[in-house]
């Protein structure tokens, strides 16, 4: 059974329902007793191995995360992988809610708890549909206001309505959905500490900077070759060099076939005390820069001892990661990311005495 799947199963299975909940409506008429204290969406119990699809929709954009083998894929980024925490956070705060308390029926009060239907204008609520191999919806819920606090015994709850039911409900338990379509992508292309990295090298324009360090325990960088009548603006912004690639988080990504990387493209390439070696190219399009990746294992790096350096086998596996993941991809990361690795000389030194 897929990963996904048993994580869904054991949560519904966890414990079954307490005791009676004490609940109020704003209408006159009785709230659905047999509901009450017990999980809002029963059916991801029994059909949580049917989910094939994820759509997420909103008064102004829709989006769909596909399952393809064992893993899960944002189409319209070309299938570029899903965060696998984005989708499990979301089944399973789906599969937990629970019935706490009957809210309105009346469709006028719904935007007051932001469970409209997404095509009313100026909703603010997301619809969350879980679909099945040929596109039908197993369940299709609309998600509102959450209430930090609310939830019963201290704790969350959330708002929500099944699609096509006139019955609002709050219901204990939280359900995590991004709106935005990058918000689902599987964001962390690498994450290279800072203490690892032995020297970080810059070639862009004819020019070369490299900033490095000789052993583990320096606490700086240096520039190498650096000029002996300047001085550095900010040791600062020279170990920002050194650390361009701590929890490297893409903005958004094409295929690299999109972008025309050349011979020529500005490059910056990291190498660690254990061997890592990182290349980034860079290049322009739409008006911003994109960049790919390609990581090495260096067999012949010297054994160095550090606390957060790795053995030969593990940075062997942590560049094939890199280039499975990376690999025909270009991404498009956050500005200061950018900045730290396209560093020139003259960003780092202060100006040259009148």
């Amino acid at each position: 059974m897929k990963p996904t799947v048993l994580v869904i199963l054991g949560v519904v299975a966890i414990a079954a329902v307490g005791g009676a909940v004490m609940v109020s409506t704003n209408q006159n008429a009785p709230a659905p007793q047999a509901q009450l204290g017990q999980r809002l969406y029963p059916e991801l119990a029994t059909r949580a191995a049917d989910i094939q699809s994820i759509v997420i929709k909103r008064k102004d954009a829709s989006f769909r995360i596909v399952r393809e083998g064992e893993r899960w894929v944002v189409p319209d980024k070309s299938k570029y992988p899903a965060s696998p925490d984005a989708v499990r956070r979301l089944l399973v705060g789906l599969s937990e809610l629970r019935a706490l308390e009957a809210k309105t029926t009346q469709a006028a009060l719904y935007p007051e708890l932001e469970v409209e239907n997404v095509d009313t204008p100026n909703a603010k609520s997301v619809q969350v549909s879980l679909q099945d191999a040929g596109g039908r919806d197993i369940l299709a819920v609309i998600i509102g206001k959450s209430r930090f606090g609310r939830g019963g015994s201290g704790g969350d709850g959330v708002y929500v309505r099944k699609a096509g039911d006139t019955q609002a409900w709050l219901a204990q338990g939280r359900v995590s959905v991004d709106r935005e379509l990058t918000g689902w992508l599987d964001r962390r292309i690498a994450d290279v500490s800072r203490e690892r990295v032995r020297s970080v090298t810059v070639k862009a324009d004819k020019q070369q900077l490299t900033v490095q360090r000789d052993k583990t325990g320096d606490k700086d960088f240096a520039i190498k070759d650096m000029p002996a009548d300047r001085k550095v603006k900010s040791s600062y912004e020279v170990n920002a060099v050194g650390g361009a690639l701590e929890t490297l988080d893409l903005e958004d990504v094409r295929p690299a076939a999109d972008i025309a990387f050349s011979a020529s493209s500005p490059v910056t390439e990291v190498v660690t005390f254990d061997g890592l070696h990182i290349t980034a190219s860079f290049a322009e399009k739409d008006g911003a820069t994109w960049a790919r990746f390609a990581a090495k294992a260096d067999p012949a790096a010297q054994p160095v001892e550090g606390e957060k350096l790795k053995s030969a086998e593990d940075v062997k596996k942590e560049a094939d990661a890199i280039n499975e993941k990376a690999g025909g991809w270009a991404y498009k990361l956050p500005n200061y990311k950018v900045e730290a690795m396209r560093r020139k000389l003259e960003d780092l030194l202060e100006q040259k005495a009148s």
